[in-house]
């Protein structure tokens, strides 16, 4: 018998937590294939080599990254002894939010070019070093870092490379102009030279075609690979709207704009904030100030297999995300479980939120950022019982035909087939909880 095919998937990620990633092993190991993820560590101590779930995990402890390490160990040391402390380092490129109007622009500038292409070499050149030593069918680096190594290898080596972004790397770094204009080229001579090119939605795919002259890449959006509840908890008329936010409670997720809506509201309703972030603790001091803390409850995150059913027992999903660079672009999974739990949706007016809210017709898009706007849809939903149950039974029906792996894995397994020589087998994936993770925080 012939020894299964390989792919060689590649990110800076531990691969503990990436729900896409082991999504697509479990499609891919369902064709018959052997899958290894090479990834990163973050802190240094996760495994060097982790079997798992359809896949088996291996990882880099990235140059840089122990760099930033010691320097904060060295920090941590010097405070101890009373020392005065030194500058933080970063991690990885730098993607942070906009810097204060006392940071000079230039100095940023340079500082977060810098810093990020001495990031992409030193995993360029760990990636390709590691990614030389595994015998494989297909190399599939996910976004930027890994695709250079994955390219030059693919072409040594005579294997095809399949390139997934998750991001739109031509319009990043909008105040790091060599990090935009390199990682711009770096990505069209991936779209370019990859047997195929996969994308999480709609926008992206139409951008690469614009300004790469490529063929449209597949779309696979980020539906998770969890159970729909079978029916949309209906709440008594007496009872209070619940208001859910799951998902990263940090800074740029509208988290802030979510809570004063709340107290805006005249309609009456009780806010959840579920997730982990360093904005939990504000949350609560936000909603004493304003004084509605008996309408806010910050819950711990529960395990992905319990997501969506603890989600139910609220009646309206929010993603209040700010007008930032790449969030335009963005189709987060909470969308797609908040639809599974069967919550109308609120969302920041952005091209793929509105597309899906707007086609399935299961909610309401605001302006982002706007305290007045989103209160203002909250209130209207919250006032009319009516359509916001027929909002919910809209999400929950979209999610149950489209929005589930079983549909959007199709692309993957269809660009596969032909590099992999694996014939016609048949692939389905019958909705199951806890298959992509344990983690309760979505994107």
């Amino acid at each position: 018998m012939s020894e299964a095919p390989r792919v060689l998937v590649m990110m800076t990620s531990t691969m503990t937590n990436e729900p896409r990633v082991r999504r697509e092993a479990w499609s891919l190991h369902r064709l018959g294939v052997d899958v290894v993820a090479l990834g990163t560590c973050a802190d240094g101590t996760e495994a060097r080599s982790q079997p798992a779930a359809d896949m088996h995990i291996r990882r880099i402890d990235l140059w840089d990254v122990r760099a930033v390490r010691w320097v904060k160990r060295r920090r941590a040391g010097r405070a101890a002894a009373g020392e005065p402390a030194v500058p933080a380092a970063s991690t990885g490129p730098a993607v942070a939010a906009p810097a204060s109007d006392a940071t000079p622009t230039a100095t940023r500038d340079v500082v977060g070019d810098v810093r990020n292409l001495v990031h992409w070499l030193a995993a360029a050149l760990q990636f390709g070093w590691h990614a030389s030593r595994v015998q494989t069918d297909v190399y599939h680096p996910h976004d930027l870092p890994p695709v250079v190594p994955a390219l030059v290898l693919g072409r040594l080596r005579g294997r095809p490379v399949v390139y997934e972004s998750h991001e739109y790397w031509a319009s990043k770094f909008p105040d790091q102009p060599i990090s935009r204009w390199v990682g711009g080229r770096i990505e069209r001579a991936a779209c370019r030279r990859a047997a195929a090119v996969f994308v999480v939605n709609d926008t992206i795919a139409d951008r690469m075609v614009a300004d790469f002259g490529i063929d449209r890449p597949a779309v696979v959006p980020n539906v998770p690979m969890v159970a729909t509840v079978d029916a949309v908890h209906r709440r008594a008329d007496a009872d209070p709207i619940e208001v859910l936010y799951h998902g990263i409670v940090v800074p740029g997720r509208g988290v802030e704009v979510l809570v004063d809506a709340v107290a805006q509201m005249r309609a009456d309703a009780r806010l959840v904030v579920r997730g982990p972030g360093e904005l939990r603790p504000w949350v609560l001091a936000r909603a004493a100030e304003l004084g509605i803390s008996d309408r806010v409850d910050v819950a711990d995150p529960v395990p992905l297999d319990r997501l969506v059913e603890t989600a139910s027992s609220s009646d309206i999903g929010v993603l209040p995300f700010e007008a930032k660079l790449g969030y335009e672009v963005s189709l987060p999974n909470k969308l797609f479980e908040y639809m599974a739990a069967g919550l109308a949706i609120v969302a920041s007016d952005m091209p793929e939120l509105r597309r899906v809210v707007t086609s399935v017709d299961n909610g309401i898009v605001v302006e982002p950022s706007s305290v007045a706007s989103l209160a203002a849809a909250l209130d209207r939903l919250a006032g009319d019982r009516a359509l916001l149950d027929a909002q919910r039974e809209r999400s929950l029906s979209a999610a149950q035909r489209l929005y589930t792996w079983d549909v959007q894995q199709q692309s993957l397994v269809d660009a596969y087939r032909p590099l992999l020589r694996t014939g016609s087998a048949e692939v389905g994936a019958p909705a199951r909880s806890g298959a992509s993770g344990a983690s309760g925080a979505s994107s």
